[in-house]
């Protein structure tokens, strides 16, 4: 009979971080030499903490637990030195410039500002100043100078806008709401990170750890949701279309030798049930196969893409730290109204920007012959239908009554913005929060002026 010497028990970050400091009086975690060293570059960490901020799955900690004394429990850290040593760097310093950059800088309040200043600045010299000023700081709280009282009185040096002191109130009162998400979307002490503990013989941590940290396919969030979503009742989907690419995956699976739990290859494949992440997956496909100037095709035909989770989720107007809870939202819609909204959204982008997006690259490499080239990023593309779709429908799928006159500005404004973002590398990193803050602004609806070109 095998033996299980692995639990599982979930701690939040002050928890963990309190275990790997020196002064820890209740969970102790040491380093065991057959550790490797710190690898991780800025990069690496910046993602790993903005994986918790959105609330992503960032995988288990792997503990042995080597001993207990009266007060403390002592454990050697198996797996997850990357991942614990970079909250410890976090905790003690969040407003770094290595975690703190213009991509936690919401469109709303470089909005808010230019409405004060009547659109004198440039909204990247804004944004720039306000990440200036955070990482200046030594933390969140109002003790160590941030306050929206501070902000204001910098902007107002920094940006040279000559306000009186009536002039920086104002500014003051735009931003104690922003400064507040800005704390919040900082605070991650009480996310939880799984914790396996293991109670087996500690000569086989080195064959773990070195079994662990091989290469090998580790889960997508995408099939994290798979897990999770399992309790949904599972549906009909009318359009044979997703259904093809559902089925098309499976028939890969099963060349490659597979036995695929529950699948009938027979038409009557059409008419059985799926579930979310099915239909997720096959919506995914096909906006990739029908739109291949907005979206690279680079995934395996049985891999899952991004795309349809982050349309979806966008659509819905959910943030997309919010994408785990995204099956309890569409159960709101009849699925056939919502899938033709969306493809209207993503027609109406694909149409205002069919100048742009088709343009042929200079380039004689192969590679680029092989495939089409996308210079843009899917969460810039993302942003432009979430906006389209929450111009157009209300929350009943009904056709708003400005729709006609937002939809002249977006179709006149929308290939200038496209052009100035790619010039500017507005969308690095991954942009979810930036997407989620212009659904609801009116930044597409604008030209880009002159100063700004």
């Amino acid at each position: 009979m095998i033996k299980n010497h692995t639990k599982t028990e979930s701690w939040n970050v002050v928890e963990l971080v309190n275990a790997i400091t020196i002064n820890s009086n209740k969970n102790k975690i040491l380093i065991p030499k057959f550790q490797r060293t710190l690898v991780w570059n800025s990069k690496q960490k910046k993602e790993f903490i903005d994986s918790i901020k959105n609330g992503f799955p960032v995988g288990a900690l792997l503990l042995y637990n080597s001993k207990n004394s009266s007060d403390i429990s002592f454990y050697t850290l198996i797996d997850g030195l990357q991942r614990s040593t970079t909250l410890k760097q976090y905790s003690e310093a969040p407003t770094n410039e290595l975690f703190f950059d213009n991509s936690n800088i919401g469109v709303d309040i470089v909005t808010a500002i230019n409405k004060i200043t009547g659109d004198i600045k440039d909204n990247e010299e804004i944004s720039d100043s306000i990440v200036s000023w955070i990482t200046g700081l030594k933390g969140f709280e109002e003790s160590k100078g941030f306050s929206s009282f501070e902000l204001s009185t910098y902007l107002n040096e920094k940006l040279d806008l000559g306000k009186d002191l009536e002039g920086i109130r104002q500014l003051t009162q735009e931003f104690v709401p922003f400064l507040q998400r800005i704390k919040d979307d900082s605070n991650i002490s009480t996310f939880n990170i799984p914790i396996l503990i293991y109670n087996g013989l500690e000569e086989n941590l080195p064959t773990i750890f070195e079994r662990l940290n091989s290469k090998g396919t580790q889960l997508s969030k995408y099939q994290i949701y798979a897990a999770a979503w399992q309790h949904y009742t599972l549906f009909k989907i009318d359009n044979t279309e997703i259904i093809d690419k559902i089925k098309r995956k499976y028939e890969l699976l099963i060349e490659e030798g597979y036995e695929v739990e529950n699948y009938d290859p027979s038409k009557r494949f059409y008419s059985t049930e799926f579930s979310y992440f099915e239909y997720l997956f096959g919506i995914g496909k096909l906006i990739t196969e029908k739109f291949k100037l907005l979206f690279s095709d680079t995934s395996a035909a049985e891999q899952e893409d991004s795309i349809g989770f982050n349309v979806i989720n966008i659509c819905l107007g959910l943030p997309f730290s919010e994408m785990n809870t995204l099956p309890k939202h569409l159960l709101k819609f009849n699925l056939n109204q919502f899938e033709k909204s969306i493809f209207f959204a993503i027609e109406f982008v694909n149409d205002s920007l069919k100048g742009q997006i088709g343009l042929k690259m200079n380039s004689n490499k192969p590679e680029f012959k092989k495939r089409v080239q996308t210079v843009h990023t899917e969460m810039q593309i993302v942003s432009m239908i979430g906006k389209v779709f929450h111009s157009k429908f209300d929350d009943t799928l009904s056709e708003k009554s400005d729709w006609k006159t937002v939809s002249k500005k977006l179709k006149e404004n929308l290939k200038f913005h496209y052009l100035y973002d790619i010039l500017k590398e507005s969308w690095k990193g991954s942009g979810d929060s930036r997407a989620f803050s212009i659904i609801s602004s009116d930044l597409y609806e604008k030209p880009i002026s002159k100063r700004q070109w």
